[in-house]
């Protein structure tokens, strides 16, 4: 039968235009299957732009059965906690060289087995020109392979080597930890670069190697402290540059910036000498930047402080630029953009500010802890995430924090919540809870009459005593929970199974495991999906589990499940009112 809708009466190059403020997913949830045209439409778009990051199973199955990969021209791959095993899923239907009109690729946390099957064959992508990698997130999945760590770390750098070489020249943007790979590589067409980690000798060689370097992003963390070797590319317009380790001064900046004529964003994190303090030096060094941005980590004694600011209340600073400058907690930096965003409830540290008030310090603040002591003064109306490590009596908490903001609360005991209830009118953005010590039975049990529907990521520690009472009573306490980190060390896999059955809405499952397992269960480390036909939920629906040692900790590791839901078209409405407005521009 043929389908007809609503969009069917726009044409394919304005429903094409639309499909630009959008994911992947989100167009092919809100399109296919409406009609029989919108389905040719999306078969013909040919600029799906796909991040899987922290993505649902469904979402991550239902793009890779409609798209063909040569409708790809942006890609993120991701194995993080939340999509462990999304690579080696993404390559049972894909293979990389069939991108071939992919532009970017970036790379988050890859399990090492699913390197061979981008790096092998990346070469071949012809029209790639941004790709971004970390080396050293790594993910390493439990079994007897991953014991020798020393040969696999040849294989990977080896395996870097030798793809880099192909594929660096052709790149105009590049994100890497390190820059050890690029010391012999011609990078002729490269405009952006940004590495994680570098010394000064390499950072010479590779602005030697990008004549065409237009943004450097870059932290400098070993290696002798001599700028002079250094000579930045004339054509560079943005510079966000962090030393570590190293003490910085004046006279070291003004040489390493002297070359950059059409610099024009310029963002720094350092420490520094006396020197570095003087506004009228900056002044002169930043007059045609368009953005200046700096945390310096510098002592300066209280009775200079206002003496140093003033050298950064003039008119160039606070009405040309419109600059503002803070000190606080022996930092100096610009404000709102470093400004802090935690705050302790009993920091007590003066701030010191060239803003005409603090309101721009303090609306810049979204994690706020409470601790015991006395308490701040302030109020903060910007907290996304609240944590209580003291029992401070809601009268007080509502003079120092607007809890409607709250999207994340943090409390050390279970009960605490019994001050908050009902917590839907008290918290109403509230949707994730964290509670750092062991739920007891006693605790649960006062909390009998409650039902907190709105709690969708929930971690847990609970207590070995009455382990299944509790658990029983969680899956009624907290019933719509989509997303569960259990931080108790778990010795068999019936407390995982149990907890995964019972959250019937689980998307994401995440356990912590030092063993040992029984013996009985010991195959479950090396093939964890061989307990999934014991989980009643996931019979009917795909799911992937994954154990991954924890990293610098070969005695842990953690369990990840990924597990499929059940979705309607809920952006449809979202993406009509988007239209709308597009028509009325």
């Amino acid at each position: 039968m043929y389908h007809r809708c609503f969009f069917d009466l726009l044409p394919a190059e304005l429903l094409h235009i639309l499909f630009n403020y959008f994911s992947g997913h989100e167009i092919l949830i809100s399109f296919y299957g409406l009609s029989d045209y919108m389905n040719a439409i999306l078969q013909s778009y040919s600029a799906y732009k796909l991040n899987f990051k922290s993505i649902s199973r469904y979402n991550f199955d239902l793009i890779c059965r409609n798209i063909r990969p040569e409708q790809v021209i942006s890609l993120i791959l991701c194995d993080s906690d939340d999509t462990s095993g999304e690579s080696e899923l993404f390559f049972s239907y894909f293979q990389i060289e069939q991108f071939i009109r992919l532009q970017s690729l970036t790379l988050i946390k890859i399990e090492f087995k699913s390197l061979d099957f981008i790096f092998y064959n990346l070469s071949k992508l012809n029209q790639l020109r941004s790709f971004s990698f970390d080396v050293s997130t790594i993910r390493h999945t439990y079994g007897p392979m991953d014991l020798n760590s020393g040969n696999k770390l040849r294989q990977i750098n080896s395996m870097l080597i030798h793809t880099y070489a192909q594929i660096l020249p052709q790149l105009k943007f590049l994100n890497l930890n390190g820059g050890w790979v690029l010391e012999s590589i011609q990078l002729s067409n490269l405009q952006r670069l940004k590495l994680g980690s570098c010394s000064i000798d390499k950072l010479e060689t590779i602005t030697h190697l990008a004549p065409q370097l237009k943004s450097l992003d870059v932290c400098i963390n070993f290696g002798e402290m001599n700028f002079q070797s250094i000579i930045l590319p004339t054509r560079l317009t943005r510079l966000n540059l962090q030393i570590d380790f190293f003490p910085v001064s004046m006279d070291y900046m003004e040489y390493f910036l002297s070359n950059c004529f059409y610099l024009r964003h310029l963002e720094l994190h350092l420490a520094g000498y006396a020197d570095l303090t003087d506004g009228q030096r900056w002044q002169a060094l930043t007059n045609s930047l368009v953005t200046f941005y700096f945390k310096f980590d510098i002592h300066i004694c209280i009775n200079f402080i206002e003496q140093i600011l003033d050298s950064f209340r003039t008119s160039f600073w606070l009405e040309e630029k419109h600059w503002f400058i803070a000190y606080y907690n022996d930092y100096l930096f610009s404000i709102p953009y470093f400004a802090p965003e935690q705050v302790d409830s009993s920091y007590q540290s003066v701030i010191y500010s060239t803003a005409p008030d603090n309101t721009i310090f303090y609306s810049h603040v979204n994690e706020f802890t409470v601790r015991k002591g006395k308490i701040s003064k302030e109020y903060f109306t910007n907290i996304n995430v609240l944590k209580l490590k003291y029992s401070i009596p809601l009268k007080y908490l509502l003079r120092i924090v607007d809890l409607n903001q709250v999207k994340h609360l943090s409390i050390l005991s279970l009960q605490y919540l019994l001050k908050l209830m009902p917590i839907s009118k008290k918290l109403p953005c509230l949707y994730e809870l964290s509670v750092k010590n062991n739920i007891t039975k006693h605790a649960i049990k006062r909390m009998f009459t409650y039902s907190l529907e709105q709690i969708q990521k929930l971690t847990i520690r609970i207590s070995d005593k009455y382990n299944e009472y509790i658990i029983e009573e969680l899956f009624r306490l907290f019933p719509c929970t989509k997303y569960l980190i259990y931080k108790s060390h778990i010795s068999s896999t019936h407390v995982m199974i149990r907890l995964i059955n019972g959250f019937e809405h689980l998307l994401n499952a995440s356990f912590i495991s030092c063993g040992p397992f029984s013996n009985q269960e010991q195959i479950f480390r090396y093939d964890p999906d061989l307990i999934v036909s014991r989980i009643k939920r996931l019979t009917y629906s795909a799911s992937f589990c994954r154990i991954y040692y924890l990293p610098n900790n070969g005695s842990e590791f953690i369990i990840n499940w990924w597990i499929e839901e059940q979705v309607s078209h809920f952006y449809v409405i979202q993406i009509l009112l988007i239209f709308y407005r597009f028509i009325l521009i």
